[in-house]
């Protein structure tokens, strides 16, 4: 008996069958994303009926007729092959991890870029498909489900992008109360001022007012997000972020935290939303600034 299917289209998307007591429930997410020649990052979670899959940090989700999974008692993961002989996977595959709960989309991009701990917290299973030799997949965790190799695979060196961005960690929070809000911003190479969807993560929708809510507002793709990276900046370039905030009716302070010594080099300066005209604070010089629910918009300027 099997309960969950992940499969690639040959048009690039992500093909789940989940089975349910009433049956099974195919899904096609995705807008093409996983094409050829490329390493992609895929990680899929079942809650209460839902299904939500992240592409390459792209959330898609997709909903099922019941909110349970049928039983699987016997079964066996199987990784990059499928019930039907002639169907299997041509690809490459590298750090396979199996968790026993529905991680939320922060947590899920954050371990897109690193290995992880074998001991964290809900990891049930975890193979990083690095031994050089032999037919058998080590489980880093304690658990030890170790696997097997079929169909005589051939292990070759990985390239996958394992580098952790340099972030900048932004704690938006009020004293209302309210959850605060982790963004992180920074530069890299390789990436645009817009959207790049192996570093980025968006935001969603603010929710009504006056619920709390903080992200970034990145001005080229008129969107908001959690994490929003930038190229390296050339001397004398200006990089901006913009923080959005909607403050909680009870709000009568917003405060922005950071950690000076994530900064690197150049200027970093906290402005209000005219660039300065009513407040501005070098972020080298103190990590946290306080400020009052009517400036919506602040900005983080560097240069050079």
């Amino acid at each position: 008996a099997r309960n969950v299917e992940l499969g690639i289209t040959s048009d690039g998307y992500l093909k789940v069958t989940i089975q349910n007591p009433c049956g099974d429930n195919v899904l096609t997410l995705g807008e093409g994303e996983l094409q050829l020649e490329a390493w992609h990052h895929i990680a899929l979670t079942y809650s209460s009926g839902t299904v939500s899959a992240y592409l390459n940090g792209n959330t898609y989700t997709g909903q099922t007729c019941g909110s349970s999974l049928a039983e699987a008692s016997g079964a066996s993961l199987t990784v990059g092959a499928s019930p039907f002989e002639e169907i299997y996977f041509t690809g490459i595959l590298d750090e396979v991890r199996v968790w026993n709960h529905a991680r939320n989309a922060q947590d899920i991009q954050m371990d897109m870029y690193d290995r992880i701990e074998p001991g964290s917290e809900g990891l049930s299973g975890y193979w990083r498909l690095d031994e050089e030799s032999g037919d058998i997949v080590f489980d880093a965790t304690p658990g030890d489900n170790h696997g097997q190799l079929n169909g005589a695979p051939e292990r070759v060196e990985s390239t996958v992008p394992f580098t952790m961005p340099p972030f900048i960690t932004l704690i938006v929070s009020d004293d209302a109360g309210s959850t605060p809000t982790e963004l992180k911003i920074g530069m890299v190479p390789d990436v645009t001022d817009g959207y790049d969807y192996w570093i980025d993560l968006y935001a969603p929708p603010a929710p009504p007012p006056p619920a709390w809510d903080a992200a970034l507002y990145n001005s080229v793709v008129n969107d908001r997000f959690y994490i929003d990276m930038r190229p390296i900046p050339e001397a004398d370039d200006i990089t901006e972020w913009a923080v959005d905030i909607q403050p909680d009716v009870e709000t009568q302070e917003v405060t922005l935290a950071w950690d000076h010594e994530e900064l690197g080099e150049g200027s970093f300066t906290l402005t209000d939303a005219f660039g300065g005209v009513l407040f501005s604070v070098d972020m080298q010089e103190v990590d946290t600034y306080s400020f009052p629910p009517s400036f919506n918009r602040v900005l983080i300027r560097h240069m050079l």
